[in-house]
């Protein structure tokens, strides 16, 4: 291995070093965050890449809470609670304990299941500087020569906590003739983002997801919801919703008897 690369590859395994650590001094209790989180798509053929949403993470050693928009987690040892408020359900599950730091974990890392410095280095190459760590995926778009995704997180110089992670997300399209000729003419996108084969054209649209982390900090204190304010258990060791959440439908998949 020459030595230019050897270094481009230290370099990389740092700068992922870096951001793992960035990404652990914020997932053990207590923590809060308060968080906002934008998605926008470049050309606009799904509404559902179109969204901005505030969020939350409440983490104890014991318990958790976590927003998202309309959908709300609580947690605790045994029992996880997974609410939507928009289809008013209430889903129950056990609980491993670790769901809160999982939770925490997707937040802050783009998506990815697995944050360990390796695992992040076998998808990842990655530099570093001033403002933060910049992670370029290893694989390519299908067909092209842009990367799948990157990842740009960017870290308080003074804290050393991350300030906001700006995530581009890269996908094929196909489109017919027309399709191709009107985004073309009204939107500025790079030729070589357009395919073409016998038989149809290819759009590389670009989705960039953002999320500013608002605040955070290590107070302790009660978290701003806990289950017995969702759900109360009957002497017969059922969950109900309480009365503000009367209308909600709740699953208890902790209970054999609904399977």
């Amino acid at each position: 291995m020459s030595m230019s690369l050897y270094g481009q590859k230290r370099e990389s395994m740092n700068a992922i070093t870096r951001l793992t650590q960035v990404l652990g001094l914020v997932k053990k209790a207590p923590v809060n965050m308060t968080l906002r989180i934008e998605s926008r798509a470049d050309i606009n053929t799904d509404p559902a890449d179109n969204y901005s949403v505030n969020g939350g993470v409440y983490l104890r050693h014991n318990a958790a809470y976590v927003n998202i928009g309309e959908t709300e987690q609580l947690l605790n040892d045994s029992l996880a609670v997974m609410i939507n408020n928009e289809t008013k359900q209430i889903v129950l599950a056990e609980s491993n304990g670790n769901m809160a730091a999982t939770q925490l974990q997707g937040l802050l890392a783009a998506g990815q299941g697995n944050t360990t410095t390796q695992a992040l280095n076998d998808i990842y190459t990655a530099v570093s500087d001033n403002d933060g760590v910049i992670m370029t995926s290893r694989a390519k778009l299908s067909g092209t020569d842009l990367p799948r995704e990157s990842v740009r997180l960017k870290i308080n110089p003074q804290s050393g906590l991350p300030e906001q992670l700006v995530m581009v997300k890269r996908k094929i399209v196909v489109l017919d003739s027309a399709q191709m000729v009107q985004l073309r003419d009204d939107h500025a996108i790079a030729t070589e983002r357009f395919k073409r084969t016998e038989d149809a054209y290819y759009l590389v649209k670009e989705i960039t997801i953002s999320v500013s982390y608002e605040s955070i900090n290590r107070q302790e204190g009660p978290l701003p919801v806990v289950i017995g304010e969702r759900l109360r258990k009957e002497t017969g060791g059922e969950w109900q919703p309480v009365s503000a959440y009367a209308d909600y439908r709740v699953t208890d998949q902790t209970n054999p008897k609904n399977f």
